[in-house]
């Protein structure tokens, strides 16, 4: 498992590049239209993500578009690139090159001053239990979009807000960090919060 030093670790996941729904249907992005949407997302990232920055993307980078197309907008972007799988991500449009690594879940270690280590599943999807959760390991996902993060959803059988570990789980999707991707110190704080 590779180490990685806390000031330089970013995560975000949802971006949805070229998804008109996710402006206009799902999310009701604050975007004139696509366009609009993939320039203000380039500018957050870059103006917050150095080039070598560690960025985790946590699946569902784009929506329909080719590997070219994928590839010229992740050129655009600041950082040394990991890749998570979502439910909308394909291998066929991915540019492998341009990602470090890409898997389903990943499993790293951040390293904060006086040697302390944090270890944090990756995964598009909220865990009920990860690799070390009941040692008190983080898991970071996406894929919610924040819908689930300040209300409670239940019925007789389920109750995610229960599920959830709110010390140890954060959704770092971008529409929950108003289009930033969000810093390993700030995971650290909000968790903190609770």
């Amino acid at each position: 498992m590779k180490k990685f030093k806390y000031n330089k670790v970013w995560f975000t996941s949802d971006l949805h590049f070229n998804h008109n729904n996710i402006i206009t249907k799902f999310q009701f992005r604050p975007f004139k239209d696509v366009t609009d949407m993939q320039e203000q997302l380039i500018l957050k990232w870059n103006s917050v993500v150095e080039i070598d920055d560690f960025i985790f993307i946590l699946g569902d980078f784009s929506m329909h578009l080719t590997k070219e197309e994928n590839k010229k907008i992740l050129q655009k972007l600041n950082g040394i690139k990991y890749f998570i799988l979502g439910n909308h991500d394909n291998l066929r449009q991915t540019p492998k090159e341009c990602f470090e690594n890409i898997k389903d879940i990943m499993d790293i270690k951040v390293e904060e001053k006086k040697g302390k280590v944090t270890q944090i599943s990756l995964c598009h999807y909220p865990m009920l239990s990860w690799k070390g959760s009941h040692h008190g390991s983080w898991q970071l996902y996406g894929h919610l979009h924040g819908e689930y993060s300040n209300k409670e959803l239940s019925n007789d059988s389920f109750n995610l807000k229960g599920a959830l570990r709110t010390k140890q789980q954060l959704d770092v999707g971008t529409d929950v960090h108003d289009f930033f991707p969000i810093s390993y110190s700030e995971v650290k704080e909000l968790l903190k919060k609770g």
